[in-house]
């Protein structure tokens, strides 16, 4: 929830005195997520995994298919 991959139920949470909730871009761009779990699709391509994790950490569309 705190880094918005989930919705919240209640409640408020902040970062750098920032509301998270309201303002999930400016988390996004300063923190990361490290998942506890193995999160790769089995639907998903190697490079359709590379596309994604590329849009998670926040890469220009147009550079997408560079970093891929």
């Amino acid at each position: 929830m705190l880094n918005g991959l989930l919705e919240k139920s209640e409640g408020r949470a902040e970062f750098h005195g920032e509301d998270i909730f309201d303002n999930v871009e400016y988390l996004r761009q300063n923190l990361g997520v490290c998942p506890q779990h193995d999160i790769l699709f089995s639907a998903l391509t190697p490079e359709d995994h590379l596309r994604l994790f590329a849009i998670f950490k926040g890469t220009p569309p147009e550079k997408v298919e560079e970093q891929v």
